[in-house]
């Protein structure tokens, strides 16, 4: 059985991060999202927690990054619905 999956945004501090780890902790994969790279969420590393360096006023390379998590997790997540 697949885990659930979220995308969770902020992760690289404060209540984005803390829900990120707690969605972990509990059994989740997340796709966490923030404006800075990796380094500052390095302690959420794990093979169920993958990270983009995005901002989300970039709605252009927002529009190209959604198609790109659905499609890396479409195996996993989607074929079973």
């Amino acid at each position: 059985m697949s885990r659930p999956l979220a995308v969770v945004t902020g992760t690289s501090s404060g209540i984005g991060k803390a829900i990120a780890r707690e969605l972990l902790e509990s059994g989740w994969s997340v796709v966490g999202i923030s404006r800075r790279a990796a380094e500052p969420v390095s302690e959420l590393a794990s093979a169920q927690y993958h990270h983009i360096a995005l901002d989300l006023t970039d709605t252009e390379r927002l529009a190209q990054t959604i198609p790109d998590i659905i499609r890396v997790n479409k195996k996993q997540y989607f074929d079973s619905y």
